[in-house]
């Protein structure tokens, strides 16, 4: 007797096949989302830089020392987070650039799928786990040298 060993091999070839495109599809969507997410901040980030731009113009002389100081620090808090934010804005207009050129997920060390599970996580990130995990190893033991 003869075992239906083409049939079986074809209907897992068919079932894998499907999974695979079902898993594509899904990291797709997956990604998508994450590409929504990173447009929505960086919207956030330009309108708060409106609101500070306006502030900028509308800050008021004070007479009073005390009130003074406490503006100059409340100016200082409000260019410090201005200037956080900005850095942020590039990270995120880089990775949207790198959707745009169909390059986001690949670390860019060694060019490996950094993951999506890590992704989800840290969508901006640039190195695989195990290349960061060197740098930062990297980083450790030359500051324990110094």
């Amino acid at each position: 007797m003869k075992k239906p060993v083409k049939q079986t091999s074809k209907k897992s070839e068919i079932v894998a096949a499907e999974s695979t495109q079902a898993d594509k599809a899904m990291m797709m969507f997956e990604l998508s989302l994450i590409k929504e997410n990173l447009l929505f901040q960086k919207a956030e980030i330009l309108n708060r830089d409106q609101e500070f731009k306006a502030a900028q113009v509308t800050i008021e002389k004070c007479s009073d020392e005390a009130d003074s100081t406490v503006q100059e620090l409340n100016n200082n808090v409000s260019i410090h987070l201005h200037e956080r934010e900005r850095k942020s804005l590039y990270s995120i207009e880089k990775t949207l650039s790198k959707f745009a050129e169909n390059t986001y997920g690949l670390c860019e060390l060694c060019g490996d799928d950094i993951g999506l599970k890590r992704l989800k996580a840290r969508p901006l990130a640039v190195l695989c786990i195990c290349c960061m995990e060197e740098s930062e190893n990297s980083i450790r033991n030359n500051l324990y040298l110094q």
